[in-house]
């Protein structure tokens, strides 16, 4: 979840967040502040991108990640996505066996915060061979990937994206809230099992010191990004920089 685009409008809020950032992680207590700014301004103020690649995860006028979740599963229509009910959603494998994912908790009075809220369908991708799924905790949220021809199912914390030759898949998120981690990595793809190639040194996941935004794969070989921290995007004077990932063959360098 990226906020920063919204503080740009608020530049009391940037000061605020800049002078409480260090002190409120220090406590533990930053998604507190981040919630108590949610609950202040009106969720009719705000657009959220919820992933870091242009058009995934996109729900521009919907301010609640897991609403924009669902109302992207409802433009799938595919015989092997079938949304049971409210708290079940059943994904068929090309063997025919079929892959349920349930809530984690029914009253949500009584749930943890590392329970799976709901999951949903963002896409479906590779020939509707790997699904891509989102899974939304009490705080912040994850994804998954699953292939439907082997049954491996794969946790991750950023959005799965793959390589146009399907042999590389990054997964990546951006999270300043600190209620999910960011990350920024890349693995090899080998019938379906991935191998971690790449991971971005952003500092601690939790309170990083930099995210991947406006991530595209301009090849197989080449991935464009923008590089962005909290002071670069609420000062206009000191734009975030554009950064590039190129394969070598033996592995990823930054550009």
């Amino acid at each position: 979840m990226d906020l920063c685009p919204v503080f740009k409008e608020f530049p009391l809020l940037s000061s605020l967040l800049q002078y409480f950032r260090s002190e409120l992680l220090r406590k533990n207590c930053f998604s507190i502040f981040i919630s108590a700014f949610l609950l202040i301004y009106s969720q009719s103020l705000l657009a959220f991108h919820w992933g870091p690649f242009p058009g995934r995860y996109d729900c521009p006028e919907i301010a609640n990640s897991y609403e924009c979740a669902l109302s992207l599963e409802q433009k799938i229509n595919l015989p092997f996505i079938q949304r049971v009910s409210e708290k079940k959603l059943d994904v068929v494998l090309l063997s025919g066996e079929i892959r349920s994912f349930i809530n984690a908790y029914d009253d949500p009075a009584t749930f943890q915060i590392d329970e799976t809220l709901g999951y949903s369908i963002l896409e479906v991708v590779g020939d509707s061979r790997y699904v891509v799924l989102g899974k939304q905790f009490g705080e912040g949220g994850a994804f998954s990937l699953l292939d439907r021809k082997t049954g491996a199912y794969h946790k991750l914390i950023g959005y799965p994206v793959f390589s146009p030759d399907g042999k590389k898949l990054i997964e990546a998120y951006t999270d300043f809230s600190a209620f999910s981690p960011t990350v920024l990595q890349i693995y090899k793809v080998i019938d379906g099992a991935i191998e971690l190639e790449y991971k971005a040194d952003v500092g601690d996941e939790w309170s990083a010191d930099w995210g991947a935004e406006a991530i595209v794969w301009q090849s197989s070989s080449v991935i464009t990004f923008t590089k962005v921290t909290i002071d670069c995007s609420i000062n206009e004077s000191a734009p975030c920089e554009n950064k590039s990932l190129k394969y070598n063959g033996k592995g990823w360098e930054v550009f």
